[in-house]
């Protein structure tokens, strides 16, 4: 099972649905990008910036690609 399948399976940290976290996109969005069903970082890519988001409540946190690990951010609790 690929990791975007297991993404869909995690848990939000902050408030805690299943099914709402996804990749946060990054770089300039086109006019067909829907905005309500993804999330867009802005079109500047640094090192450290969050990788992933929940579509319910915000929380913005990072994704290992390799091992699918997810961390808080703002707590540094892993998942």
């Amino acid at each position: 099972m690929g990791l975007a399948a297991e993404l869909k399976k995690a848990t939000c940290f902050r408030c805690g649905e299943v099914g709402t976290l996804q990749e946060i996109l990054y770089g300039m969005p086109n006019e067909d990008f829907d905005f309500s069903k993804n999330i867009s970082g802005g079109c500047v890519i640094d090192e450290g910036l969050p990788t992933i988001g929940c579509t319910g409540c915000g929380w913005r946190g990072i994704r290992n690609p390799y091992t699918g690990e997810i961390i808080d951010v703002e707590e540094g609790r892993k998942e």
